[in-house]
């Protein structure tokens, strides 16, 4: 059975379109060939089997085509005669298949967006605003795009944009995603995207910041705690507290925020919850509500979920909050709030962050470096690496060792222990 390929096609249509050796008559029998040929295609990959009822005592072809206003997915269409119910299949095919990719990608997008966290379906809609409406295909019928145009497009983007590796990856997940959904709603029958390989050579690579600017150093660390320490007894709420809780336990500011009086128990503390911030889109991808900030019932991964120790230290911060919130008559099972009753976002921890650096003179870093330099202070000092690992909640030991450790000693002491070993 003969078939044709999407080069072959339009091969053949840049032939009717030059003019230069066909007659009219030549390049009319040309194109009902090419129409012939694609309508074959069409019809040998037709996903649905071709039956033959009885009406009436009259034969009639029947089969269906896929339709998202069913139930079920799928429209039940017939002819008396199979080349006529071929034809009917051919005419589905070719109106489905004149949508525009920005327009698949539209309909992918408000399908998927009941299938993924609001936080996650944020940051697919910012890189769908940052990349596709300026894709050279973005306009394109979805059916006329092929490979070589993705690749050219995905190695022009990576040098313009200076992608690095993640927002390369979520650019690839929104083409990705929008040609999947193509296929399965039968607007194409080949997935361009299933054997694409692209040079990622040119890929930006991440600049490495200086010590500094990612940890707190043991100087920078006891500096601002002793200060902090000070400071709390006259400040206005516990947000004060809420740092210094952070240098005990190296949580994500999600979950610090996000704690509760009922998840100490027996001098362990249970990481169970996080806050996240979104923004609302409603059905037809129109943003509503910005930074919309909730506390929700799960942790950033499953790892995320852990019970840690409570040092002595830990435990008298939150005996201070208990006082203080005992005194001010603040009732909430949250152990950070404020004078309504309603806990802290991870912005008024940071601020506050912020100023306590300015204060003791030191670079302004986020809550985040106090994670990290946690983290890095336990790699430093405990054999079993595996235990800080889950005290970190990560999913594997990789990304506790290569994104989350660095050298918190001060230069001085390194200088120290090199002279000592010279």
């Amino acid at each position: 059975m003969i078939s044709i390929t999407e080069l072959e096609k339009n091969e053949l249509l840049k032939i009717l379109e030059s003019g230069v050796t066909l007659g009219a008559d030549e390049k009319q029998e040309l194109a009902d060939l090419v129409e012939k040929m694609n309508k074959r295609k069409v019809i040998e990959n037709h996903p649905y089997a071709i039956s033959v009822i009885q009406i009436d005592g009259k034969p009639y072809y029947t089969t269906y085509v896929a339709d998202d206003s069913k139930k079920d997915g799928r429209r039940k269409i017939s002819a008396q005669k199979r080349e006529h119910l071929e034809n009917k299949i051919y005419e589905d095919y070719k109106q489905k298949t004149t949508l525009s990719f920005d327009m698949v990608c539209k309909e992918w997008l408000k399908a998927h967006k009941s299938e993924v966290k609001p936080q996650s379906f944020q940051r697919l809609m910012t890189d769908y605003n940052r990349f596709i409406p300026n894709c050279n295909f973005a306009k394109k019928p979805i059916k006329s795009i092929e490979a070589l145009q993705i690749r050219e497009y995905l190695q022009k983007t990576i040098i313009d944009e200076k992608l690095g590796e993640q927002a390369y990856k979520n650019l690839k997940t929104i083409l990705r995603g929008t040609f999947a959904h193509a296929v399965e709603r039968k607007y194409i029958l080949i997935n361009p995207m299933r054997d694409l390989t692209v040079s990622t050579v040119n890929l930006a690579k991440p600049k490495k910041k200086a010590r500094e600017e990612v940890v707190f150093t043991i100087k920078e660390r006891d500096l601002l705690r002793d200060y902090i320490t000070k400071d709390s007894e006259n400040y206005g709420d516990t947000v004060p507290y809420s740092i210094l809780l952070s240098f005990q336990l190296g949580l994500r500011v999600g979950e610090l925020v996000a704690l509760k009086w009922s998840d100490i128990s027996k001098g362990t503390i249970h990481i169970q919850r996080q806050e996240v911030i979104y923004d609302v889109y409603d059905d037809d991808l129109n943003k509503t509500k910005s930074s919309v900030h909730e506390v929700v019932e799960y942790t950033k991964t499953q790892a995320g979920e852990r019970i840690l120790p409570l040092t002595p230290e830990a435990k008298r911060i939150l005996d201070k909050i208990k006082e203080w919130n005992k005194i001010h008559k603040l009732k909430s099972d949250f152990i950070f709030v404020n004078a309504s009753n309603h806990n802290f976002n991870r912005q008024r921890i940071n601020t506050c962050l912020y100023s306590y650096c300015e204060k003791v003179d030191i670079i302004k870093k986020s809550s985040h470096k106090i994670r990290r330099s946690v983290i890095s202070s336990l790699l430093d000092n405990l054999a079993n690496k595996k235990a800080v690992q889950e005290f970190a909640g990560h999913e594997n030991i990789e990304t506790t060792f290569n994104s989350y450790y660095k050298n918190i000693s001060d230069d001085d002491d390194l200088i120290t222990g090199m002279c000592a070993c010279l």
